[in-house]
């Protein structure tokens, strides 16, 4: 970073991007200027000497390039760094835009950590670009520190010349290295190789600085991503004389952005995509469907009785079976000779998608009946139903399916899907070997919902006024292995089923119009305990509940959690409401203006197993939570495997960087906390320091370190 506040010109039009922009460089004290119009931008380069540029580049807009050629033809702004804003398609255009002046993207939707990155990285390497200019030595130790080399080929006797930086980032030793261009072309990787070359032989062509990305493989094998920055200088007769550069191992860089893509596009434990990424996978396929005047299906799946396998042979064993029954279905879509797959950038695979828990969305394409869906989706229930074995142990579930059609149950992708959906709740909930035994179309009766379980409703009706819900606890610790706060858990000891977990109820509370009163009950409960807890002198602690949906929509809920917290003399910040990412954005205005008044009422707003939803990082900047809990899908093999740890470091820098708490959930082995204490994450939570428990068996815990 510049050691005096740079300044950077911000060129938008859209005012939430550019107010996005402003808010995280002045965080980091970086001066900002605005422009709405290119005519403006202009002016402040020549008058404001901006130290960097952020713009929004359009591929479709020709005046964005030339406005980029002509700050390159400005006196001494040959070298001032241009980060343009782009669509994640604008990638066919990279080198058109290099060859213009840009420097740098940024994809949208913005995500501010690599913003912030891409903008301090880009003002280093123009410091260096100068420093170059005063001497060697100063610019060799910068070199080193920011781990970028220079190179200069003398045209006219063909030699290129490397700092030692450049040496060691391209592999090279020295004392062996002849100075020929050749040598070093053949480390380029030679799906890269003719690019490079095209880009080489274009600059000796015109003025002006010019970019490229490319892999090198190194003597060991191993693959080495490189960013090249130079320019050609021309003597008085116009022809070319020199190229000088920069050089610049960006392989980290590259990791982190394909860990991010990989976090907000694919599903971290099955490697599946998401619930967007499927969805952008459907819409191609229903314009492909629309001209060729073909059918397609959406199909639902969800596994039953799957809890049990968590909760009786933990965490890991279930995310273990999770990616068994990912790998059953894959296997069954390729091994289908009448199911097509759409035209599309990715394999067969994209068509199958886990949308979070036990839940999996396939699209089968260019049907010809009906029937075949159905096919489909009754092989695939049979192998589904046959045992796994996990552990050392054979188990077994079944599943319920819920089949939409296009065009007959929908036209536009979330209509399909919702409807898929709600057809296999509605098979769920349908007596045994009714709707073909395990699956179901959907039909404009299943919205009514007729067949609600009665008997079970009642009995949770009762269930409030018999005093059977039981509140039940789980610890969160600090490095030390301090408890420093809980989570409440819910339980229902029924008197004919036992103690009955949440899957087996709450869903059927939402439906019955019980889930508010209920939770209403476990916030009074929970303030409670943790006003005895703090009375014991406990002060220290806070404690998090989880909020349903329905709940959190409810009026009265601001005033439940106000009452609660005078009541039981609970200071601000001590309780907690976990809600999912779903839930947050359903209705963005109303929900900040929801989540504004809980925090008003001295509530601390924490959002549950980040990740597995609605996975764009940029809605945090807007939403006033205070704790963001990793979910346990990313923490599983995160000792094992180094995509895990940087998602995991991705997610705890981002969460930091906007002063946000983390918690940890689902760790069950020392090394796994051990490690999540090295990426500093601030609370742990799993069976490693407790199931959930009574308050009186937490109380005990309380007393010391777990």
């Amino acid at each position: 970073m510049l050691t005096a506040p740079a300044l950077v010109l911000v060129v938008e039009v859209d005012p939430d991007i550019r107010a996005e922009v402003r808010k995280n460089l002045q965080l980091l004290g970086f001066r900002v200027e605005e422009a709405t119009t290119l005519e403006a931008a202009r002016s402040a380069v020549v008058h404001a000497h901006p130290n960097l540029i952020v713009m929004d580049l359009q591929a479709s807009r020709r005046e964005d390039f030339a406005f980029c050629t002509w700050v390159r033809s400005q006196p001494d702004q040959q070298r001032l760094p241009i980060l343009a804003l782009v669509e994640p398609s604008f990638t066919a255009h990279s080198e058109q835009a290099f060859w213009v002046g840009v420097s740098d993207f940024c994809f949208k939707p913005l995500q501010p950590a690599v913003l912030v990155q891409r903008v301090c990285l880009l003002l280093d390497i123009e410091k260096m670009a100068r420093e170059l200019i005063l001497t060697r030595e100063r610019l060799a130790a910068t070199q080193r520190a920011a781990r970028v080399g220079t190179w200069e080929m003398e045209l006219e006797i063909q030699k290129l010349t490397l700092s030692d930086e450049a040496l060691r980032i391209l592999g090279l030793d020295a004392s062996r290295f002849d100075g020929q261009p050749s040598s070093l072309l053949a480390r380029v990787h030679e799906e890269d190789r003719v690019g490079v070359q095209q880009i080489a032989r274009h600059a000796l062509t015109r003025p002006g600085p010019f970019g490229v990305d490319c892999r090198l493989v190194l003597p060991d094998g191993a693959l080495k991503w490189v960013s090249g920055r130079g320019e050609t200088l021309f003597n008085l007769s116009g022809q070319p004389q020199r190229v000088t550069g920069t050089l610049q191992d960006v392989t980290e860089r590259r990791e982190n952005l394909r860990a991010l893509h990989q976090l907000s596009s694919f599903d971290a434990l099955t490697g599946l995509p998401n619930r967007q990424q499927f969805t952008q996978q459907l819409e191609r396929a229903i314009g492909h469907c629309r001209h060729s005047k073909r059918k397609l299906a959406v199909v639902h799946i969800g596994m039953n009785r799957f809890k049990r396998i968590n909760e009786s042979l933990g965490h890991q064993a279930g995310d273990e079976l999770l990616g068994m029954i990912a790998q059953r279905i894959k296997t069954l879509l390729r091994n289908n000779d009448f199911i097509s797959f759409t035209p599309t950038d990715y394999d067969g695979d994209a068509n199958l998608a886990r949308f979070g828990g036990d839940e999996f969305v396939i699209l089968l394409a260019d049907l010809q009946r009906d029937q075949d869906a159905a096919q489909v989706v009754s092989r695939l229930l049979g192998d589904l139903a046959k045992n796994y074995v996990i552990q050392g142990q054979e188990v077994s579930l079944d599943a319920a399916a819920g089949i939409s059609l296009f065009p007959d149950h929908g036209e536009v992708a979330e209509d399909l899907i919702n409807n898929a959906e709600a057809a296999m709740h509605f098979t769920k909930q349908s007596e045994p070997g009714s709707y073909g035994g395990g699956y179901g179309f959907y039909n404009s009766a299943i919205g009514e919902n007729a067949r609600l379980r009665l008997a079970m409703e009642s009995d949770l009706r009762r269930a409030l006024e018999r005093d059977e819900l039981r509140p039940f606890y789980q610890p969160k610790v600090d490095a030390s292995g301090r408890i420093r706060a809980a989570e409440m858990l819910l339980r229902w000891r029924h008197p004919t089923l036992g103690m009955l977990t949440p899957d087996k109820f709450i869903t059927l509370a939402e439906e019955a119009g019980l889930i508010i009163p209920i939770s209403e009950w476990l916030i009074h409960a929970g303030a409670r305990q943790l006003g005895t807890w703090m009375k014991q002198g406990h002060t220290d602690i806070s404690l998090a509940i989880n909020l349903s949906p329905p709940h959190f929509r409810d009026p009265e809920l601001v005033n439940t959690v106000r009452v609660a917290l005078q009541d039981n003399d609970l200071p601000p910040g001590s309780l907690e409401l976990e809600l999912t990412e779903g839930m947050l954005m359903e209705d963005l205005d109303e929900t900040l203006d929801i989540l504004h008044a809980l925090k008003d009422s001295g509530a601390r707003l924490a959002i549950d197993d980040f990740g597995t939803g609605y996975s764009s990082l940029s809605y945090l900047t807007r939403l006033p939570v205070d704790v963001l809990k990793i979910d346990r899908s990313f923490v599983r093999d995160i000792t094992r495997d180094t995509s895990h740890q940087n998602i995991v470091k991705a997610i705890i820098a981002m969460a930091h960087s906007l002063e946000l708490q983390v918690v940890a959930e689902g760790v069950e082995y020392k090394n796994q906390a051990e490690l999540l204490r090295e990426l500093e994450c601030d609370l742990i939570q799993g069976y490693l320091y407790g199931r959930p428990m009574p308050a009186m068996d937490l109380s005990v815990k309380l007393a010391g370190v777990v």
